[in-house]
């Protein structure tokens, strides 16, 4: 934001700043960086906790939206969990539901089961050679050679 000396220095309301700040930054392309962080942004279990997930995107989309409902809110989420944990979702959170009664089914799933998880392949380097012992083959050598 772009603002001269004296703007800067005088002592100016609350109700001025907003003003300046909704002039300046809401425009076409802030909404599209806001929608767009949105839709690519889901849900991993492994990475992120869901009370900040959750709250972090209702904000997101009342900023973009200003007028949405709850109803609506609740449903872009859901969809944004994916698969298997929203279906748990909907099926533990019977509409109409609280935001709050949402994030504490998250919680518990997310917690108690491992639906929504990514399988990873763990790199783990087996050698061709089985594991020798070199006590047993000190002493395999010595009963060899006294024979």
């Amino acid at each position: 934001m772009v603002l001269c000396h004296k703007i800067k220095k005088a002592k100016n309301t609350w109700y001025w700043w907003k003003n300046k700040i909704i002039t300046t930054w809401e425009n076409d392309s802030w909404r599209y960086k806001i929608e767009d962080a949105f839709e690519n942004f889901f849900f991993e279990p492994d990475k992120n906790k869901p009370l900040t997930w959750f709250l972090e995107k209702s904000g997101r989309l009342n900023e973009s939206y200003p007028g949405i409902s709850q109803k609506m809110v609740h449903r872009q989420i859901l969809k944004k969990c994916g698969g298997e944990l929203e279906h748990a979702l909907r099926r533990r959170c019977i509409e109409p539901c609280s935001t709050e009664e949402y994030i504490n089914a998250l919680g518990d799933i997310v917690r108690r089961t491992k639906t929504g998880r990514t399988w990873r392949k763990l790199d783990i380097k087996i050698p061709n050679k089985p594991f020798i012992r070199k006590e047993k083959q000190k002493s395999f050598q010595t009963q060899y050679i006294q024979h």
